[in-house]
C-alpha cells in the first residue's frame, strides 16, 4: 500500500493489525500504530489532507503515553519529533502561529533529548528545523 502511495487504505490495514496482536506482544502492537500515524502523517503532508494530519497528530499523542520518557527515552524523542513534524505540517497551512509554537516545543523537547544521550549527529537535523518554523513564525508575527 505504501509503496503505492495508497496511505489511507495502508494506515487502516495498520490499525487492523494492531488490533490483531496479541496482548502478549505489546511491542508489536505498537509497532503497527507507529506505522499507522507514520502513514496518516504522509497521507497528510504529500496529499494535502489535513484531516489525515489532524489524525496523525491524535496518533503520535496516543503512542507518547505508550512510551515513557524515563523507560524508553529514544522512543519517545522519536515520537515527540513525529508529533512536531505532524504539528508543523498543518500549523504551516494554518493562519497564526499557535501550532507552530507547539510543535516547536515538542521538536525541541526531542532534541533536548537526543543532545542528553550524546547523539550530536543529530544536531544540524534539529537545528534546522528549529529554524525553518522559527522564521515562519517571525514571518507570521
Amino acid at each position: 500500500m505504501l509503496i503505492q502511495l495508497r496511505y489511507r487504505e495502508a494506515a487502516e490495514r495498520f490499525a487492523a493489525a494492531a488490533e490483531l496482536v496479541p496482548d502478549s506482544r505489546p511491542e508489536q502492537r505498537l509497532t503497527y500504530r507507529g506505522r499507522r500515524a507514520r502513514a496518516l502523517y504522509r497521507q497528510g503532508d504529500e496529499k494535502g489532507d489535513n484531516a489525515a494530519l489532524k489524525e496523525a497528530i491524535r496518533a503520535y499523542w496516543d503512542l507518547l503515553g505508550a512510551y515513557p520518557r524515563v523507560q524508553v527515552p529514544l522512543d519517545w524523542a522519536m515520537t515527540q519529533n513525529n508529533l512536531g513534524n505532524a504539528l508543523w505540517r498543518l500549523g504551516e497551512r494554518e493562519a497564526g502561529t499557535a501550532r507552530l509554537e507547539v510543535a516547536r516545543r515538542h521538536i525541541e523537547d526531542a532534541w533536548r533529548l537526543y543532545q542528553d544521550a550524546g547523539m550530536e549527529q543529530y544536531d544540524e537535523y534539529f537545528w534546522q528545523r528549529l529554524a525553518a518554523i522559527d522564521r515562519l513564525i517571525a514571518k507570521r508575527q
